[in-house]
């Protein structure tokens, strides 16, 4: 008798269990990327970027790797190709760091600051 009814207690524990799986799944299901559900974060998909985000074409300059939340997209140097807009976006900033990076030119340089003075906070020149 003492082990039916701890037979039914586990297989009480397993309905519950499963019930909760089910209720956790389709909560990560239905909700948005990157919102918390039962204390778990839910990731980016190729999918969720490409329904949130309007469509951009162009041509890469570089074959490199993009990623944006985690979803990596491969561009090809001379190909045409169609990606989300974040993606293109992180391709532009990249370009233009590479480019910036490629004069010799600081990020103050570019906004038209020349130097910083002793009285900014800057340590005087060693004589």
């Amino acid at each position: 008798m003492a082990k039916t009814r701890v037979q039914k207690i586990a297989v009480e524990a397993q309905h519950k269990v499963y019930e909760e799986a089910l209720q956790i799944a389709e909560a990560e299901e239905s909700s948005l990327p990157g919102t918390i559900v039962s204390g778990r974060k839910k990731p980016w998909t190729r999918a969720d970027v490409e329904a949130r985000f309007p469509k951009v074409s162009f041509v890469s300059a570089v074959t490199e790797p993009v990623t944006f939340q985690g979803v990596s997209y491969q561009l090809l140097a001379g190909i045409e190709t169609m990606v989300p807009q974040p993606i293109y976006d992180i391709y532009l900033q990249s370009q233009r760091k590479k480019r910036m990076a490629g004069t010799g030119k600081s990020l103050m340089t570019s906004l038209g600051v020349a130097e910083l003075s002793a009285g900014a906070g800057v340590l005087p020149p060693e004589s």
